[in-house]
């Protein structure tokens, strides 16, 4: 839940979505384990808030960014890998969250946005559409299941995941893709549910050995035990810390910003 790093430094760099431990290739130790995921994301989305000055030319401007960084730069120092988890140490910390490779895979997204958004690319048959459907569901799940793509990378999970989405995007334009409410439930809590969700695991599994159940533990039944509980946590977190208590801390500040009166003047 936590990891190994502790202390002021630690926990400064971890508020500031720096790299803790830049030895620690991909997950560079924050100090909520978990962290590590929100390093990159920080980062990503500062690059692409920074392309949206630049209206159409934005997926360009971060493909070469991106370029130069996770391909060119580790090309030249003789690094270059698409595994994310070979560690390589910079002068510059930071470094190794700019061009660790699993970047690319936010770049895949941009990609597969622009092409979901293009009338361009579409499929005029539907059953060509659902049958490109199929063949990426278990494309994705033969990639994974048999050990072939499991871990991270574009590679691995991350490109089998890819090219799903890349077809789902594409299809749904052609047929209508009914989307259960709970997946859409889930998709809404996802942010706390992926905070929480280890910490709903630890808790979980202790108490279940506390019970004289550990036995048990090793089967389906019981992801399927751990899968809800996560979501019940997950969605306890969302409605009463990520809205409610967001809601209310905003509410209090709002309350500390003046306010114009009937004559216009400022009041407090």
């Amino acid at each position: 839940l936590f990891s190994t790093s502790v202390g002021v430094d630690a926990l400064f760099k971890s508020l500031l979505f720096l790299p803790v431990n830049e030895n620690r290739a991909l997950f560079v130790e924050p100090v909520l384990s978990l962290g590590w995921t929100l390093d990159f994301e920080m980062y990503f989305y500062t690059i692409f808030a920074f392309s949206l000055m630049f209206s159409a030319k934005r997926l360009w401007l971060v493909g070469m960014w991106i370029g130069l960084t996770v391909l060119l730069v580790p090309y030249y120092l003789g690094v270059f890998t698409v595994n994310p988890l070979v560690s390589h140490v910079y002068a510059v910390s930071y470094m190794n969250i700019i061009t660790n490779p699993i970047v690319l895979e936010f770049f895949a997204g941009c990609c597969i946005a622009q092409v979901y958004i293009s009338d361009r690319v579409r499929i005029s048959n539907p059953t060509v559409a659902y049958c490109l459907i199929s063949v990426s569901i278990a494309l994705m799940l033969w990639w994974n299941y048999a050990e072939t793509g499991v871990l991270h990378g574009i590679n691995r999970w991350g490109g089998s995941l890819a090219f799903m989405v890349l077809i789902f995007a594409i299809a749904s334009k052609t047929v209508h893709i009914p989307v259960p409410r709970i997946l859409v439930y889930v998709g809404e809590i996802s942010f706390s549910l992926y905070l929480m969700h280890l910490s709903a695991r630890v808790i979980l599994d202790w108490v279940v050995v506390k019970l004289g159940a550990a036995a048990m533990m090793n089967s389906w039944s019981y992801v399927l035990l751990t899968t809800v509980v996560a979501v019940c946590v997950g969605g306890l977190s969302y409605k009463y810390l990520e809205q409610g208590f967001s809601e209310w801390v905003r509410a209090k500040l709002t309350a500390l910003l003046p306010t114009s009166g009937k004559d216009g003047r400022l009041v407090h």
